[in-house]
């Protein structure tokens, strides 16, 4: 579980590397609070280690995060990563 933690963070970092190099791509991107996972307004690291602990899950396991399933489709994955990724870093006014 420990690895499996550690492997979905260092994926997270890779997407955020690559979208900070890429750009940012604004079509279909919900807005910046959608990446905050923790409600503290902010896209940082705390809500890349919520979204990587529960990478992987669907409703009824027992890592599942209601709140990381951002793109609703119950199961989090990089969809859900990529917007974490992409919102990395912004602030919430």
């Amino acid at each position: 579980m420990k690895l499996k933690v550690i492997s979905g963070i260092m994926l997270a970092l890779f997407l955020v590397n690559m979208l900070s190099m890429v750009g940012s791509v604004s079509a279909g991107i919900p807005p910046p609070s959608k990446g905050n996972l923790n409600g503290d307004n902010a896209v940082d690291i705390f809500d890349v280690v919520i979204w990587a602990h529960a990478f992987g899950s669907r409703p009824g396991d027992p890592n599942w995060n209601s709140t990381a399933d951002i793109v609703a489709d119950l199961v989090i994955d990089i969809y859900d990563g990529v917007v974490v990724g992409n919102n990395f870093g912004l602030v919430d006014p």
